[in-house]
């Protein structure tokens, strides 16, 4: 034994589930946190996600990327464990689904206002869920009432899965189209939070996943240069975000030694609207998805429209420019020619004996009609529809404005989303005149394949002296009609103006309205006051006020509208997003400890959670320095008091002194990793995890060879801690004068002051040899990674589960053999 006990009975060893050999090395695991899943990314990249319980059964794999520019980083689970994300080294973000490999969303970063702006690879990922009380579930279950889906909504049918467009973000069309989707997460009150830390020092924040806010500068809040989030958590009512930061302090940097000096810093986030407005914000951040996932729809299905087009034209054009080649005429003037005498020209008897064969034109027949068919089906069952939907969710926003109170902040503006309505109306009516014109069209193009058909009999017929066929009824009106829009110089011109920009039609102009569109900070609110006599004289455009604008002025391409309506449904979710981003704001902070030998000799390891415990709220933060300060290897856990509710009723304000009552300072305890049988000797440690809201799971193992090496259970809020000096209000100063926390108190540790290490239960893994830890607290489990990184181990950690582990030891050493 080489550090005490509590007592004998607790050497209870954890219960021994399953072990797995992998061919692959692992670099990267964990466990869900509802599911018997184990994600694992390996040295190669590959990402798959398996059931560990009986033999490692994989459910999917993904390879790693071909062209080898991305590569994993992180990844996270969402809270129902449904839902994984993964973090690239390029910046972005991929969700996928844990049944199956599908990814249904992607996030992108959103750059930073500045010239420098690029991508940095995602080094963090964490995803939280709000945790609340009953009454506030209740509560909350009140104000949602008037704001909960729109109730056509939901008696409309699903959207149609458009033929031959490549699939949108699998997410969104499920919050989009179904409220009982397993993927969809809306079906409780709670709002939940993506976070993600990239290499540039930014957090970023995601509701649900899918809505990304305005990425948070570490270095505009706190002034650290080359900061790293290495770990964050969220407090249960999501109104504090806490961060571990380490930054590189290059200043101090050696050639010679070949490390970096590094600092570690705790730093508290009041998430500000985040936490003020989060009904209102879940409520914006799925209509925003709604909207998002809409107009990509409806710009897919105008594309494939155009692309319809473009093959009818093609079609068309194929036999008019053969023609033109070799006889030097236009077809059209031949076809006129042959409607008003009934006679062909000898081009034009040579063209169709040659060239427009009768299966020609009967394969130019079909498959023209099949397009025309095509359009119509795009336009009626596919455009339209996303329209009058994306109609709906942006009236559904004019309706949020005019309720000041709640959405004044988040910069809704009722005028600008009546432009955005107006502009999808426009659509609407464009599509209109479309389908109108294509019924004429697939007319006329009936018609003069009909005549066609007969003339080419008829010449035929008169070559082989048979008696010709009695002339059809054919429309001369219509069939003259095809040949001059469709065969003459501009093919189709009555279509070809929705899909070309005349160039003077490609910037849209709206009509001006009463308010202006403008929030770009929280200050600048007063554009957005309320005022009933100035909504109700908006005026009530037709929409197809463009056209009328300028009788000699052609209207915009669909595309052009298309891609206006996207721009301002960005601008609208852009709005919110900034205006929550920037209420986001560093509260205090922590300066831990500085001078971290960063080496490969060197192991710093560490964890933080959010821990209630009766009326307060507190963030334990652990962590391990293997050398630091001529001390020995030591594992330090810092409390640090967030707020105390007092009461039932407590609601934290945005007011920052208000918001956090403290009982008292922050608290340190220290504990000497010294090996009690041999004090000269001390013990390392290769992983820790923070396993639940008291105990903490490490491996620690001595300085010699022959040392076991030892699973090890500690209750790491019973320790004997000491005070510390209050954390700096970032409010009121940026400069941190104070020696920071490890030096403040390591002369009162020098004197006595350490603790020992003190275990409740513990496994020896001597044969395992463990690397790497992962735990799952809610579902009683411990995952180990063993030193080559080619065998896992799963432990059940309840206390209950007391057997004879002789077994178990025996089963270990014969893996490893």
């Amino acid at each position: 034994m080489i550090f005490q006990c509590e007592d004998a009975e607790s050497r209870i060893a954890f219960r021994l589930i399953n072990q797995h050999l992998v061919e692959d090395s692992i670099r990267l695991m964990s466990m869900c946190p509802t599911m018997d899943l184990l994600a694992v990314c390996t040295e190669s990249g590959c990402v798959w996600v398996a059931r560990w319980y009986n033999a490692l059964e994989k459910i999917w794999t993904l390879p790693p990327s071909q062209d080898g520019e991305e590569t994993v980083e992180a990844f996270t689970w969402r809270p129902d464990g449904k839902v994984i994300a993964i973090g690239y080294s390029n910046g972005i973000i991929r969700l996928y689904n844990v049944d199956k490999l599908e990814m249904i969303h992607e996030l992108f970063q959103k750059p930073l206002k500045s010239p420098s702006s690029k991508s940095f690879a995602i080094n963090f990922l964490f995803w939280v869920q709000e945790t609340k009380k009953d009454s506030e579930i209740i509560n909350d279950a009140t104000n949602d009432f008037s704001m909960s889906a729109h109730p056509v909504q939901k008696y409309l049918p699903r959207l149609n899965t458009m033929p031959h467009a490549k699939p949108i973000s699998k997410l969104l069309g499920d919050l989009n189209e179904s409220d009982e989707d397993d993927l969809d997460d809306r079906s409780s009150s709670s709002i939940d939070l993506l976070l993600a830390g990239d290499t540039g020092g930014n957090l970023h924040l995601s509701v649900y996943g899918i809505y990304n806010l305005q990425p948070i500068s570490l270095s505009q809040h706190i002034q650290l240069k080359n900061a790293t989030i290495i770990e964050a958590s969220v407090t249960p009512d999501l109104s504090l975000i806490t961060l571990l930061i380490r930054t590189d302090d290059c200043s101090t940097s050696s050639a010679s030694t070949g490390f970096h000096k590094d600092r570690l810093f705790f730093v508290t986030f009041n998430t500000g609207l985040l936490y003020t407005q989060k009904l209102e914000i879940r409520t914006l951040s799925q209509r925003y998805t709604a909207i998002k996932y809409l107009t990509d729809y409806i710009f897919k299905g105008i594309k494939q429209i155009e692309s319809e087009y473009q093959d009818l034209k093609f079609l068309t054009n194929k036999f008019v420019e053969s023609f033109q080649e070799e006889a030097k005429s236009k077809l059209s003037a031949e076809f006129v020619r042959l409607l008003a005498t009934g006679k062909p020209s000898a081009l034009l008897d040579e063209y169709m004996e040659s060239h427009l064969t009768k299966r020609a034109l009967k394969d130019w027949e079909s498959k023209g009609q099949k397009t025309f068919d095509r359009i119509r089906e795009y336009i009626n069952h596919y455009v339209r529809i996303g329209c009058e939907r994306l109609i709906i969710e942006l009236n559904a926003l004019v309706g949020y404005s005019k309720w000041p109170q709640k959405f004044q902040k988040l910069g809704l503006n009722e005028s600008f989303i009546h432009s955005c309505v107006i502009l999808a109306g426009c659509i609407i009516s464009r599509l209109e005149k479309l389908n109108s014109i294509i019924d004429e069209e697939y007319i006329n193009f009936l018609e003069f394949h009909q005549w066609l058909q007969f003339e080419f009999d008829n010449i035929t017929s008169l070559e082989q002296s048979t008696n010709p066929e009695a002339s059809p009824r054919v429309d001369v009106h219509k069939v003259s009609s095809y040949i001059k829009n469709s065969l003459g110089k501009d093919f189709l011109n009555n279509l070809e103006k929705f899909f070309v920009d005349d160039q003077q039609s490609s910037t849209i102009s709206l009509p001006s309205f009463e308010f202006s569109f403008s929030c770009n900070s929280l200050d600048n609110c007063d554009l957005f006051q309320y005022n009933s006599s100035q909504s109700s004289e908006l005026p009530a455009y037709p929409y197809d006020f463009l056209s009328s604008n300028n009788a000699f002025q052609r209207a915009p391409s669909f595309e052009s509208f298309v891609t206006e309506l996207i721009n301002r449904c960005d601008i609208l979710s852009s709005t919110t997003a900034d205006n929550v981003a920037k209420s986001v704001k560093a509260h205090e902070l922590v300066d831990i400890v500085e001078g971290i030998n960063y080496c490969i000799d060197n192991i710093f390891l560490a964890d933080m959670k959010i821990v209630t415990e009766g009326l307060a709220t507190n963030a334990y933060v652990i962590f391990y320095l293997s050398q630091d300060r001529n001390v020995s290897p030591t594992l330090w856990v810092l409390r640090f008091p967030l707020y105390t509710n007092t009461s039932k009723s407590y609601t934290p304000s945005l007011k920052f002194a208000d918001n956090f009552s403290r009982s008292k300072n922050g608290d340190i305890a220290c504990i000497q990793l010294v090996n009690n049988e041999h004090p000269e000797e001390y013990l390392s440690i290769t992983d820790l995890n923070l396993y639940d809201d008291e105990k903490l799971y490490m491996t620690v193992v001595g300085s010699e060879n022959d040392e076991p090496i030892l699973l090890s259970e500690v209750k790491y809020t019973e320790l004997n801690f000491i005070s510390i000096p209050e954390p700096y209000d970032l409010q009121s100063t940026n400069e941190f004068k104070l020696p920071n926390v490890i030096n403040q108190v390591l002369d009162r540790m020098r004197n006595g002051n350490f603790t020992p290490l003190l275990v409740q239960r513990f496994r020896d893994l001597t044969y395992f040899k463990p690397l790497q830890l992962t735990t799952n607290g809610a579902r009683g489990l411990i995952g180990a990674l063993s030193n080559d990184k080619k065998s896992i181990i799963i432990f059940d950690a309840n206390e209950e589960d007391v057997y004879d582990m002789k077994d178990d030891d025996e089963n270990i050493k014969m893996m490893e053999e």
